[in-house]
């Protein structure tokens, strides 16, 4: 019984670890997301002016 009980909890820690680690790599995904998106409205504006110009 004392085998089984401490394997129990071995197995409840390490579900618990990997649910942290899940969650942990979901925030940084959408850290690293948000980061790659943005861009300053300066740059933005200048894009728009180029792309007006090669048109005329």
């Amino acid at each position: 019984m004392r085998k089984e009980r401490k394997y129990l909890i071995m197995m409840h820690s390490l579900f618990s670890g990997v649910s942290g680690l899940k969650s942990h790599q979901t925030r940084m995904d959408v850290i690293g997301n948000n980061i790659a998106n943005v861009r300053p409205a300066s740059n933005r504006a200048a894009r728009r002016s180029r792309t007006r110009f090669r048109r005329r």
